[in-house]
């Protein structure tokens, strides 16, 4: 189990809850997260937690797996989407799904 630290896990909370009230308001929602930086061993963790917290597609725009690519983030950035996607917890179809009203996430 990945140690996750409690602003870490409020952050996520918070972006869930005011998808959902975006959502309430007949707004399509992707929420955009996984940035930061995250070891390339633990992505894989961080997305599956993300997808078990909420059921709205998830736009992984990172995370930086590196601390050493200073004015690369945009490279190392892509590197840490990769290997989510290698991972087969980002694909085509859940990044290009959007909510509709009757796609209501089931577990809020």
């Amino acid at each position: 189990m990945m140690a996750r630290d409690k602003a870490q896990v409020e952050e996520i909370k918070l972006n869930v809850e005011l998808a959902n009230r975006t959502h309430d308001e007949g707004v399509q929602v992707i929420i955009e997260g996984m940035g930061g930086h995250v070891r390339a061993d633990r992505i894989a963790e961080y997305v599956k937690f993300h997808k078990q917290m909420s059921q709205f597609p998830l736009f992984v725009a990172g995370p930086l797996p590196t601390d050493v690519a200073v004015g690369y983030d945009h490279i190392a950035g892509s590197v840490g989407a990769s290997i989510a996607s290698g991972a087969g917890l980002i694909t085509c179809a859940i990044s290009r799904r959007l909510s509709t009203l009757d796609s209501r996430p089931l577990n809020r």
